[in-house]
This record gives structure tokens, sequence and C-alpha cells, in this order.
């Protein structure tokens, strides 16, 4: 599963400037009028915990646990491509505003195990930086959908083929994730 956005993906502005301006509109979205949503759950020193399922980022599917405590939180991702692999990812993320819709900006790292199809390969492992850029929204009670999207880019490598000594690729490669969040202790 291949996903590689370019400037031609996204006409004549390099990526940078499509997140900057993602960021900015999703910023100014967080001081929005409260039609749009009541305070935040998490007040100053608050502490959450939430658990939900993925879609997207490090696996097509999975499942999340996130520690938060007021505006900053924890966020443990495991998840899947196809049952063949598994990807762990530890990310740390600030909170932007105080309303039902917030952005966040975090940095992590993610860690993957991709299992050989056959004996002769041995296991191809990758660990990658992650900044994942989005935003979490509110919904009734304690319920929340999110989405983002992460600049990764690998920092190590070990590939299933032993004879294949090519350097990782230092190219950064975007990823959309979604995610579904329940808060445990509303």
């Amino acid at each position: 599963m291949n996903f590689h956005l370019t400037t031609k993906s996204f006409g004549h502005l390099p990526i940078i400037h499509h997140l900057l301006i993602f960021y900015l509109i999703s910023s100014s979205l967080a001081y929005a009028p409260s039609h749009i949503g009541a305070q935040s759950p998490y007040e100053k020193d608050q502490m959450g915990f939430r658990i939900g399922v993925t879609a997207g980022g490090i696996g097509s599917w999975g499942i999340s646990f996130e520690l938060r405590r007021g505006n900053r939180s924890l966020d443990l991702n495991l998840a899947t491509f196809d049952f063949k692999d598994v990807s762990l990812a530890v990310t740390g993320k600030q909170y932007l505003g105080n309303r039902k819709l917030q952005p966040f900006l975090g940095i992590g790292i993610w860690g993957v195990n991709a299992y050989p199809k056959d004996h002769i390969e041995r296991t191809g492992r990758a660990l990658l930086l992650r900044i994942p850029l989005g935003v979490d929204w509110r919904l009734a009670d304690a319920h929340s959908l999110g989405g983002s999207i992460a600049l990764n880019e690998g920092l190590w490598v070990q590939r299933a083929n032993q004879k294949d000594d090519r350097p990782i690729s230092r190219r950064p490669v975007f990823l959309p994730g979604f995610y579904y969040r329940v808060l445990s202790n509303p």
C-alpha cells in the first residue's frame, strides 16, 4: 500500500504550504463562536482516558489509547495493514483551543514489523518519525471523531531480504488517518 503525495497532487503550491493552510484554518476554528461547540471536557489539569478505533494512518485499521491531561496527550496506537504486519506508534499531542472542535499537532515514533511470507526471508522492521496535524471533534457526551495527516519519515530499516542493503529513503510520506474514540471517565 503506497501513499505518495507530490506537489502535482495539490497544484502549484508545495505540500508544506497546504499543511500550513490546513493548520491555520483548523486553529481558527478552535476559537470560533460557541454555537460550534461548548467548552472542552478537559480543563487545565483534568485527566482523561480515551479508547477507540482507527482507520488509515499507521495501518488499515487499529485500536488507540489516549491519556489526556488538559490540552496535552500521549497517544498509543496499535494497527495492521493486512494481518501480516503490526504497527505501534507512540505520539505526544498538543491540542489548541478549548472548544468541541480542537486542532492538534503532535510528534512521535512509529515502529512496524512485517512478517515474512516464507522461511527464507527475515522479519522486516522499520522505525519512523511521525508528525501528525489534525482536528478532534467532540460529539455528544464522551464521543469524539478525528482526523489527521501525518508526515512520516524513515529513521531505520531492516529489510526482509537480507541481501538488500539499500539505504532507507529519507523522502517524507504523508498518510491520512481517522479515528473514533470514547472517553472512559466523562
